[in-house]
């Protein structure tokens, strides 16, 4: 047991490491692989809810679908937010659906709907069809995530690798945080139409 908890304690320095490495990629890479992950991880949610399929996975399946994908995706869009702003990126300032003024928090509402649109696609769409009102839960709460994660990025860690010790101890907890709230506020968006089984 003290060996594990030895070796999970070097998991910072290691990503601390990884972030400052020197030259530091100029790559969008770590931003892709984090959105698969994270559309896998609730897509194994989606198709184990009873109105989903329920699948009933293993424990195996749990950890290599859900728990991996998730931990992959913390440590690559944290990593990619790190490298993003050390390079003096800053980012973009879009409309929303052109009812907005520029804003900086929407290419990351955008980035949160996707991800929940592509994980809801691949799970509970293709379980039971469209529902509309399950449709504007994903986007609303996706929508929300997005809003979440833009908060912890710019408002929490604006400068990452200026605070690396704190960023590598922290950011990945925070990560998934964020992501836990929106999915609790998917299922309490929800609750109207679902049963109890389904939100446990």
């Amino acid at each position: 047991m003290i060996p594990l908890l030895a070796a999970a304690l070097t998991v910072p320095w290691f990503y601390e490491a990884l972030l400052m490495r020197n030259p530091i990629p100029y790559t969008s890479v770590p931003l892709w692989i984090g959105v698969a992950g994270v559309a896998m991880g609730v897509a194994y949610m989606g198709i184990n809810l009873p109105c989903g399929g329920n699948r009933r996975g293993s424990q195996r399946s749990f950890l290599i679908f859900w728990l991996l994908p998730l931990l992959l995706a913390a440590f690559s869009m944290t990593t990619y937010w790190a490298w993003f702003v050390a390079y003096g990126r800053t980012t973009p300032k879009w409309s929303f659906l052109g009812f907005t003024p520029p804003h900086e928090v929407v290419p990351f509402i955008y980035l949160g709907v996707l991800i929940h649109l592509l994980s809801w696609v691949t799970s509970l769409l293709r379980a039971h069809g469209f529902r509309l009102k399950e449709f504007i839960a994903v986007v609303a709460s996706g929508a929300i995530g997005g809003c979440l994660l833009w908060l912890g990025a710019t408002k929490i860690f604006p400068q990452p690798l200026a605070v690396a010790e704190l960023y590598g101890v922290f950011a990945v907890p925070l990560f998934l945080t964020l992501f836990f709230l929106a999915v609790l506020t998917f299922a309490g968006i929800s609750s109207r139409w679902t049963n109890d089984e389904d939100r446990e």
